[in-house]
């Protein structure tokens, strides 16, 4: 059923509607293609009744689930868009019907639509915080320039690059980065034949590892640590790598993961990117050691929580993971920038034109 409008509806088609992407209905994730849920829910509010059923078959992350619920209790910004408009939307209570066929949308809907109590669930998720931090502290223990005690924040790791004239061995790192103001560079003299070589046609070099995991040898493109970066009592610090820093790696690729980890083959399609993809097989492969032990380490705790809160506890930990804990996340170097500053949290991965970046 819909509403008997009158010329002021073109008015929702005159202009773009503003949409924000930004606030806490945007940020609980990251998800591609997302629209604000507010300016969605004045379109069904304008062209619907109160008590209409609303179908989505391309949920996605569940826009316009939220949209259906902000219907019956509108915002201050949606009553202002409506206003400006000159509409006068019916607002009240929908049923919405949402179909999705991705497995991680149609999980995000069900959370954002369905959300526990929020003081039970807030209660909940520092208790598992706390109780990770307790439990995996391990994993960032490191030292400090001066030998101390000190808490990992992040470790760049480099990717390889055989040079084009001799064949040596230049790790990315040492190859691109330029300091005071920060810059990557596109050429660089080769540390073996000392000529100026053009990044560009270099290869990446590759090495073979065994994988634990799949219990068999894989090849992927070759990384080495090239810079770690911590805190030790409030004050933040870099240095090279250490003995120290490969010795705790070593013991983190020994650690069992979880049963509940998926250990996905992974069906390429259009997204594949031949040489760049290399060696990235399976869902793991997206991931530094350290990382994947945390994630999978954190996805089996939720599990000792009651099962209404585990859908909104795995959401919580998704909504960190594909920005700050794979493989495929940016840091951006921006112009005049002095120095290589990372910002963020424990646990994560982030990509410095090619350099995989773990925290």
């Amino acid at each position: 059923m819909t509403r008997e409008v009158g010329e002021e509806i073109f008015k929702l088609y005159d202009s773009p509607m503003p949409s924000t992407r930004t606030g806490s209905l945007y940020n609980a994730f990251s998800y591609p293609t997302k629209i604000s849920a507010e300016s969605i829910a004045v379109f069904i509010a304008t062209h619907t009744k109160p008590g209409d059923r609303i179908l989505d078959v391309f949920g996605g992350s569940g826009s316009t689930g939220l949209a259906v619920k902000l219907c019956d209790k509108p915002t201050p910004k949606m009553l202002e868009m409506a206003e400006n408009l000159g509409l006068d939307p019916e607002w009240g209570p929908r049923t919405g019907v949402l179909y999705e066929l991705s497995v991680l949308g149609a999980h995000i809907s069900d959370v954002m639509c369905s959300p526990p109590n929020p003081d039970e669930f807030t209660k909940v998720a520092r208790e598992l915080l706390c109780k990770a931090e307790e439990q995996a502290q391990w994993l960032w223990n490191c030292e400090d320039p001066c030998g101390n005690a000190g808490e990992l924040r992040h470790i760049v790791w480099s990717d390889v690059l055989e040079c084009s004239n001799c064949g040596a061995s230049n790790t990315y790192w040492d190859a691109s980065v330029r300091h005071n103001p920060l810059r990557l560079a596109k050429s660089f003299s080769c540390i073996a034949c000392k000529k100026s070589i053009d990044i560009d046609s270099c290869e990446r070099e590759l090495e073979q590892i065994y994988d634990p995991h799949l219990k068999k040898l894989v090849t992927r493109r070759k990384r080495e640590i090239s810079r770690v970066f911590g805190v030790t009592m409030g004050s933040n610090w870099q240095r090279p790598p250490l003995e120290s820093d490969y010795k705790l790696i070593d013991r983190i690729k020994k650690q069992k993961v979880s049963d509940k980890t998926p250990l996905t083959e992974i069906e390429w399609g259009d997204l594949y990117r031949s040489g760049y993809h290399q060696g990235i097989t399976h869902l793991h492969h997206f991931y530094t050691d350290r990382n994947f032990f945390a994630m999978s380490f954190l996805w089996g705790l939720i599990d000792e929580y009651p099962k209404k809160y585990r859908p909104a506890l795995q959401m919580l930990l998704l909504s960190y993971n594909s920005s700050h804990s794979t493989l495929m996340s940016r840091v951006v170097v921006k112009k005049n920038q002095q120095d290589l500053v990372l910002t963020g949290s424990q646990s994560g991965v982030l990509y410095i034109s090619g350099l995989p970046v773990e925290k």
